[in-house]
C-alpha cells in the first residue's frame, strides 16, 4: 500500500475508483503491519497513555 503512495502523488489522474477500491480491498497487509506495532507499543508503555477522557 506504501508504494501505491507514488502512483496516486504522480498519476493521480490515471487512477480510477475500481482500481482504488480493489487495493484497498485487497492489499491490507500494511494495515495489520501497524495495528500490530501500535497494540504492541500500548502494551509497553502504558505509562504513557492519558486515561482522563
Amino acid at each position: 500500500m506504501a508504494g501505491y503512495r507514488n502512483r496516486l502523488v504522480h498519476v493521480y489522474h490515471e487512477i480510477n475508483g475500481f482500481e482504488l477500491l480493489e487495493i484497498c480491498k485487497s492489499d491490507l497487509q500494511d494495515f495489520n503491519e501497524i495495528t500490530y506495532e501500535i497494540k504492541n507499543w500500548l502494551k509497553l508503555h502504558p505509562e504513557l497513555l492519558d486515561e482522563t477522557l
